[in-house]
């Protein structure tokens, strides 16, 4: 059996997903192909993904920027992670009804215990309001956050994303915008940016200002979710401040990994991966 995987989002030139994922049918001995597939807004996204799953021309999708939140829409059923965030990142097909997962909460978690084995977030910021911020906000309520800020440069965004986790979190939650963090606010033990801000080819870019960066704690962590490049703007600043930081690529890697162990029930090595994904970025 050969498998058929594709990547469902807009801008995917620079997607380091494709190569990946061929690395994980070379480590498992699968036979397959992962395609990327640009689309051109929500409506062509959902007809092509329902149809291609369907009529089985595809045997799943990880889904990307800006269509997550539309392929909860059309998922007939929908994981745990998934019911949780309003969000899905991958797509397929079980007894003829399309599935939503969410296997950003997974990358995310791992990734920052993996890196941060002690960590203990009290205070947590999260830039942004879409999908990949939806993951984030619940993978911290699985590790114990004390309270979570968000900022958005859309207010409106911000605050369905507030009411969407209303009945769903017992962790305090509240919208701010940049001006009230900068001046009012106390510290913060993780600040993670959501947003694409930073991102190849904008890499000139940071999505937060140094102020906001006073209100780090002393032991405090900045994960910036981008992987390309491999230091952004924001973290490059971090470490000049001598900030802890992360980035994005074992994220990236380890949400890979799980979509594929849900598409073919195999959990992949993700060590050559990893390695490969970053030679590229370098």
């Amino acid at each position: 059996m050969k498998y058929r995987f594709g990547l469902l989002g807009k801008k995917l030139a620079h997607s380091l997903s494709k190569i990946i994922m061929e690395e994980f049918f070379d480590e498992s001995g699968i036979s397959g192909e992962y395609l990327l597939i640009e689309l051109k807004d929500h409506k062509s996204f959902c007809r092509f993904a329902s149809n291609a799953l369907k009529e089985k021309v595809f045997d799943g999708f990880n889904v990307t920027v800006p269509y997550k939140e539309w392929a909860f829409s059309i998922s007939k059923r929908k994981k745990e992670e998934t019911e949780k965030t309003g969000s899905a990142n991958v797509l397929y097909l079980e007894n003829n009804e399309i599935v939503g997962a969410n296997t950003d909460v997974y990358g995310f978690v791992k990734s920052l215990t993996n890196n941060f084995p002690d960590i203990k977030v009290g205070r947590a910021l999260v830039v942004g309001a879409g999908g990949a911020a939806r993951a984030v906000i619940y993978g911290l309520s699985m590790i114990g956050v004390g309270e979570i800020v968000v900022v958005s440069r859309t207010v409106e965004k911000a605050l369905n994303l507030k009411n969407f986790f209303s009945e769903k979190l017992n962790v305090p939650l509240a919208v701010k915008n940049m001006k009230e963090v900068e001046e009012n606010d106390g510290k913060f033990d993780l600040i993670v940016n959501a947003t694409p801000v930073g991102m190849f080819p904008e890499s000139d870019m940071s999505p937060l200002s140094e102020k906001i960066l006073n209100r780090i704690s002393d032991r405090g962590i900045v994960f910036d979710l981008i992987y390309n490049p491999i230091k952004t703007k924001l973290l490059r600043i971090c470490e000049q401040r001598s900030i802890n930081t992360l980035n994005g690529l074992e994220m990236l890697v380890l949400q890979a990994a799980e979509s594929f162990r849900i598409w073919t029930g195999i959990y992949p090595h993700t060590e050559k991966a990893f390695k490969k994904a970053y030679k590229v970025l370098k």
